[in-house]
């Protein structure tokens, strides 16, 4: 499993920006990407690499 040295020293944790004007759908596009397989196991992946992170 890959790793991310959220320090900054090593590697780049990926990140991304939704933006747009009230009600153009951005909860509506983040609600569907969330519901895929691919996406929703990564966000597992990440939340636990950032909880080991924060406890040291």
């Amino acid at each position: 499993m890959e790793s991310w040295d959220l320090d900054g020293s090593s590697q780049r944790l990926p990140v991304s920006v939704l933006t747009g004007f009230l009600g153009s759908g951005k909860t509506t596009v983040l609600n569907y990407l969330i519901q895929q397989p691919a996406l929703s196991r990564a966000l597992v992946l990440i939340k636990e690499q950032l909880a080991e992170a924060a406890t040291g």
